[in-house]
């Protein structure tokens, strides 16, 4: 992850060189000894590591191979294996390890690279797993998998070790972020909570109220986006998402996240005196940047207008069971960050 240049708004921001992979787990065997312990690890202990380092090239790897595992058909099969658990794996790659029948799969950042764990005969009789080349990782979310995004379910699919799994990027982001910046795309999700069927008009409301938000997001910022600027995508099961994504700019999204977060839930006309002479300051400090600029709205479009908005926005949103991103909950109120120019 990239540190977030947009300073008081909470959006992540997501490296275009960001690298993913599936590491299987024996069938689920060593599935929750990978998550408590923060590692994932890859077999052929049989393989002398110094031996494959320092190997010229492949034809001498696999010939080592043959010589471990004669009854292997396809030693470069775990030629191609080790090399990227050795060599493609990085620290910063995300992975992904599924439990027995991808009942659930978590999802993690490598943290160390490649280490030897020495495993006693003990640890074998008691089951533990045998995988002495490993590298750490820190878990950050596990989802089940009815919850999983569908177009993860190919990813799954495949059997071998690791997996490179950056061909799905696009779904394993929009899992793990909410609010998120990659390259020159920027993407808001919004979860779809509602479990029966989906009206059409419930959805186009939703979608509808929220491009009715650029034109403010243009007098705020001297700018001139488009409804065209906005590319929908669509998950709709039982519970899906909306994700909302432009090429043109960030402050696009940003500004449609931020207003609507304030609109439906964020308490944008509302009013709270300052008892942190510390966090006045903050709020104060921050109050010119981007984040200030859209919480002009109040003062640009007037209190009536504004109340008419929040109060149908929440009905749209409230009859689709739309939930915005949690990253937005961190947003602080606009009543302190403008509470010296309170009207």
């Amino acid at each position: 992850m990239q540190k977030n240049m947009y300073g008081e708004i909470p959006v992540v921001e997501i490296d275009e060189n960001q690298r993913y992979w599936l590491v299987r787990t024996q069938s689920g065997e060593y599935y929750q000894e990978f998550f408590h312990e923060n590692f994932i690890g890859i077999g052929w202990d049989e393989l002398d590591l110094r031996r494959i380092y320092k190997t010229p090239n492949e034809e001498q790897m696999i010939e080592h191979i043959k010589t471990q595992y004669p009854d292997e058909k396809q030693p470069g099969r775990i030629l191609n294996q080790i090399k990227r658990f050795l060599y493609d794996m990085k620290i910063g790659d995300i992975v992904l390890i599924p439990s027995h029948s991808s009942l659930c799969v978590s999802f993690g950042t490598v943290e160390s690279d490649l280490y030897l764990e020495e495993i006693t005969i003990e640890d074998v009789f008691a089951g533990k797993c045998p995988f002495q080349k490993r590298r750490k990782v820190k878990w950050s979310k596990t989802v089940q998998r009815e919850e999983l995004d569908p177009y993860l379910y190919g990813l799954l699919n495949s059997h071998h070790t690791i997996t490179d799994a950056t061909p799905y990027s696009t779904f394993i982001d929009r899992t793990l972020h909410s609010f998120y910046i990659k390259g020159n795309s920027a993407h808001l999700i919004l979860g779809i909570q509602k479990p029966d069927h989906i009206p059409a008009v419930e959805l186009i409301d939703v979608l509808n109220k929220t491009l009715e938000i650029i034109p403010f997001i243009n007098s705020l910022t001297d700018s001139n986006y488009k409804k065209e600027d906005i590319d929908i995508r669509l998950t709709l099961n039982s519970q899906g998402i909306i994700e909302i994504v432009t090429f043109t700019s960030p402050v696009l999204i940003l500004g449609i996240g931020v207003l609507l977060h304030y609109l439906i839930g964020g308490k944008l006309s509302g009013k709270m005196s300052i008892t942190s002479e510390e966090k006045k300051v903050e709020l104060e400090s921050s109050s010119d940047g981007l984040l200030g600029k859209f919480l002009k709205i109040k003062q640009h479009i007037g209190r009536q207008k504004l109340k008419e908005m929040e109060l149908a926005h929440k009905m749209a949103f409230e009859k689709l069971q739309a939930k915005l991103p949690t990253e937005l909950k961190n947003l602080p109120d606009p009543s302190e960050l403008n509470s010296k120019k309170e009207d």
